[in-house]
């Protein structure tokens, strides 16, 4: 979706040019090509690259950080980034999405070390555009006891059907934090995170600048650049796309339906039910988000 949306690339461009690279290398994961491969998948998709404009947004949108470095490579035509993202649950759960971040900046410095042709810089996406608030409202953590406890942070009623990016803070979070800091065993550390926890996640911030911050926050040093969909200039951009997903709605659902098929018939059951009336793009407006369906 990064290439279809905001760079100007066919999705499956990005897919076939690994997808040979790979077979021609006789190996069957990403991170089995050596320094050579990827210089090669490189030149063949930044041949195709038709939408510097977004470069400019990412840019606006990281200005705030210290990260001159990467901020003026952004500028440069041999730039390739590596994109990683995932939901934004609450204080940044779970421990996978830290792990996402840390393998996309780690690779990233080893491709710039070895390729000296190309800059790579890390990028996380913030899957802010998801509307299912059960799957990131929650975080574990081990308490006093040392046994594993969950906190909850409970849906506003007003918000429910929202994406997570027009979600607001509100006083809930600041009952959360404090008694999750009565719950933790006391170290040297507890007050140094609990001041940047109440500091980051404060009533009244939206959800995403908040997961965000936190973000910035534990990998300040290591020069990640965030991506926000959100941002207005990027719907923009995304109108040919959104076009290109109501034209050929009929036969995305008609995909989704055959996969709900070929699931259940291999004895598993399925975890969501398709509506093959139904579109799978929502319209936000005037504070309600409507579904699209067939007329």
């Amino acid at each position: 979706m990064f290439g279809d949306v905001v760079m100007g690339v066919d999705h499956k461009h990005f897919e076939e040019v690994l997808d040979f690279t790979k077979e021609t290398k006789g190996v069957e994961y990403d991170v089995d090509l050596d320094a050579e491969d990827w210089k090669n998948v490189c030149e063949n998709i930044l041949n195709k690259y038709s939408n510097r404009g977004f470069l400019k947004i990412l840019a606006e949108q990281n200005k705030g950080i210290n990260n001159s470095k990467y901020l003026n490579l952004l500028e440069k035509e041999n730039t390739v980034i590596l994109i990683t993202g995932q939901q934004l649950g609450l204080f940044v759960s779970p421990l996978y999405t830290v792990y996402k971040i840390l393998t996309t900046i780690l690779y990233a410095e080893k491709l710039s070390a070895e390729i000296k042709d190309y800059n790579f810089i890390p990028v996380f996406w913030l899957e802010g555009e998801d509307h299912d608030f059960i799957e990131i409202n929650h975080a574990s953590y081990y308490n006093k006891s040392g046994k594993i406890a969950q906190i909850f942070y409970k849906e506003i009623e007003s918000e429910k059907g929202y994406s997570i990016s027009r979600r607001v803070l509100t006083e809930q979070i600041d009952k959360i934090i404090k008694s999750m800091q009565d719950d933790f065993l006391e170290t040297e550390f507890n007050i140094p995170l609990f001041d940047a926890l109440k500091d980051i996640w404060k009533s009244g911030l939206r959800w995403n600048k908040a997961f965000a911050d936190q973000i910035q926050f534990i990998f300040h040093e290591m020069g990640l650049l965030i991506f926000n969909p959100a941002d207005e200039l990027i719907k923009r951009y995304s109108i040919p796309f959104f076009r290109q997903l109501i034209s050929e709605n009929n036969a995305i659902v008609k995909a989704f339906v055959d996969q709900s098929s070929l699931t259940q018939e291999a004895g598993f059951e399925n975890q969501v039910v398709v509506d093959p009336q139904k579109s799978y793009i929502f319209l936000s407006y005037d504070d309600q988000v409507v579904r699209l369906s067939e007329l």
